[in-house]
């Protein structure tokens, strides 16, 4: 299958990459090589030799206005900013590899609901490939990048005491961090609730999903990453309340968080305050802690962006703020990208993320959300976006994901109550056939 130049086979590299690549920089003339950046650049290529049959044809769509758009959004702040062209072409193409590349690979290569099952499968299976290594590390600690590469994923020591929680360690295995770590296991989580639900997604070796899907909850617990859990939680939870009318409404309100608490910060700088919780535990009290740094983080970070709010302060002057200090860090990407490249940057980035999903939604004219692969796609692209509210964790899987929701529907969106679905005479619930024909009404 490997061997062979299809959507299978792209999906299955590029998760095997990201699972299995050691972590890196090298920096080359105009272009930091990395892990992201690398797979970035492998998938380009890839979607190219894809098979010509394997392809859908992609038509300009507003859609993809945020992915063409994000290299000049940041082009355009380096020029404004007086920092020159040849920064703004060198950071410009540096985010049309990590950003637009996979999202038109997303588009254009799995767009179909057999492509898109097949990520969700992959996903799945990457997800239960890594529960032994996070088994050993939540026991050894965070040591196999080390192990295996003779050197820590951060380039220095694996980890330190932050690395435990309610005494357990938080794996990383060949992740930069436990959160990136925690985010992925959830995501296949709830991919793997979807699968088990809906009977829609072809079993591994005919085995039910009902396992593979409790034994990845379980280890997102173990993981413990509070806001990967909860929003593991709030995906399952919408997986099992799709049977009810309310449930599109309810995926509507999921998404415009991502969008609605940037837009409410950036309208009321100033208006949050510290989190005082007297507790003498002190796992709460680090809880506490964190939190109180992101919120004074995100003040400052806002306050510049308010000098330069459409184009940003680019990424050489968006440190320098806070008390003197020019080595104050975010942890959101929400707040990063914006003060780095202003309202037309986070636009850009929320746009590829978000509206793909939105169109899904507002497509379908029935009052309820059908078990097909878009359903899934769009929790996924929703629990990434809500962890860019806190976190700063990308990955070219998530931008994959939302450029296939972009991607032309030859399904469409159909009823939860559609009868039993059968593609190129294999029946769904067992296996998917190799032809590519609308599914039956």
């Amino acid at each position: 299958m490997f061997a062979r130049r299809t959507p299978e086979a792209l999906c299955g590299w590029v998760i095997g990459g990201w699972l299995f690549m050691p972590q890196f920089t090298f920096d080359l003339p105009g272009l930091t090589l990395n892990k992201w950046t690398v797979i970035a650049l492998a998938i380009g290529f890839a979607s190219l030799v894809v098979k010509k049959e394997n392809r859908t044809p992609s038509k300009f769509t507003l859609l993809d206005l945020p992915a063409l758009l994000l290299p000049v959004s940041v082009f355009a702040s380096s020029i404004s900013n007086g920092v020159g062209p040849y920064d703004g072409f060198v950071t410009g193409l540096s985010y049309a590899i990590r950003y637009s590349i996979p999202w038109y690979c997303g588009k254009t290569v799995f767009s179909t609901e057999k492509d898109k099952t097949t990520i969700i499968r992959y996903l799945i299976a990457g997800g239960l490939i890594y529960v032994p290594f996070c088994l050993y590390e939540m026991k050894m600690a965070p040591v196999l990048h080390s192990m295996v590469y003779g050197y820590g994923p951060r380039g220095g020591e694996n980890f330190s005491g932050s690395s435990v929680r309610f005494g357990l360690w938080r794996p990383t295995v060949f992740m930069i961090f436990g959160l990136q770590l925690s985010l992925f296991m959830g995501i296949t989580s709830v991919m793997a609730a979807f699968a088990f639900k809906s009977r829609r997604v072809p079993a591994w070796l005919k085995v039910s999903y009902r396992p593979a899907a409790l034994i990845l909850f379980a280890t997102t617990f173990l993981c413990v990453s509070t806001g990967a859990a909860l929003l593991t939680v709030a995906g399952w939870i919408v997986i099992y309340i799709s049977e009810f009318k309310a449930q599109r409404l309810v995926l509507l309100g999921l998404l415009a968080v991502p969008f609605v608490y940037p837009v409410y910060r950036m309208v009321s700088v100033g208006s949050f305050r510290e989190v005082a919780v007297d507790s003498e535990n002190e796992e709460l009290a680090r809880r506490e802690a964190s939190l109180n740094t992101r919120i004074k983080n995100e003040e400052n970070f806002l306050r510049l962006w308010q000098e330069r709010p459409l184009l940003g302060s680019t990424a050489w002057f968006y440190r320098d703020v806070g008390e003197g200090k020019d080595d104050l860090i975010s942890d959101s990407q929400w707040i990063i990208i914006l003060s780095k490249y202003g309202l037309m940057g986070w636009g850009c980035t929320t746009g590829m993320l978000l509206l793909p999903a939105l169109k899904r939604l507002i497509r379908n004219r029935d009052k309820t959300v059908c078990f097909n692969a878009d359903y899934a796609l769009i929790l996924g692209v929703f629990i990434y976006s809500a962890d860019c509210l806190v976190n700063d964790m990308g990955s070219p899987i998530y931008l994959i994901m939302a450029g296939a929701l972009a991607g032309s529907n030859v399904y469409g969106i159909i009823s939860s109550a559609c009868p039993e679905v059968y593609v190129g005479g294999s029946n769904m619930t067992s296996g998917i056939g190799s032809h590519r024909r609308p599914w039956p009404s």
